[in-house]
C-alpha cells in the first residue's frame, strides 16, 4: 500500500511524534500534568497549542494597536489639535467677558 504524502493528512488526525527534550524539562511537564491530573502527552499537547494561541493573539493585538495609532493620527487631521480648541475657548470666553462689559 502506498504512502499518503504528508499534506493529504487530515487537519484532525492524530499521529504519534518522537520528541527528544532534556530530562529536567520533560520532569516539569510530568510534574504539570500530575497537578493537572492529565497524562503527559495531554501536557505536552495543551502546551504547544497554548503557545499557538498566544502567537495568534499577541498578532491581534499588534494589529489593533497599529489600527489605533492610524485612527488617532487620521483623527488629528481631521479635527483641529486640543490646544487649538483650548485658545479658541480662551478667545470665546474673552470676547463674552468684553461684550458683556460694553453693554
Amino acid at each position: 500500500m502506498p504512502r499518503k504524502l504528508r499534506g493529504s493528512r487530515k487537519p484532525s488526525a492524530v499521529l504519534d511524534c518522537k520528541l527528544r527534550i532534556r530530562e529536567s524539562l520533560r520532569r516539569q511537564i510530568a510534574q504539570a500534568a500530575e497537578k493537572n491530573g492529565v497524562t503527559l502527552n495531554a501536557e505536552m499537547v495543551r502546551r504547544l497549542d497554548e503557545s499557538f494561541t498566544r502567537e495568534k493573539q499577541d498578532a491581534l493585538e499588534e494589529v489593533t494597536r497599529r489600527l489605533e495609532n492610524v485612527l488617532f493620527k487620521a483623527e488629528s487631521l481631521v479635527s483641529p489639535a486640543p490646544a487649538t480648541n483650548l485658545q479658541a475657548n480662551v478667545d470665546l470666553a474673552r470676547l463674552s467677558e468684553h461684550a458683556g462689559s460694553t453693554v
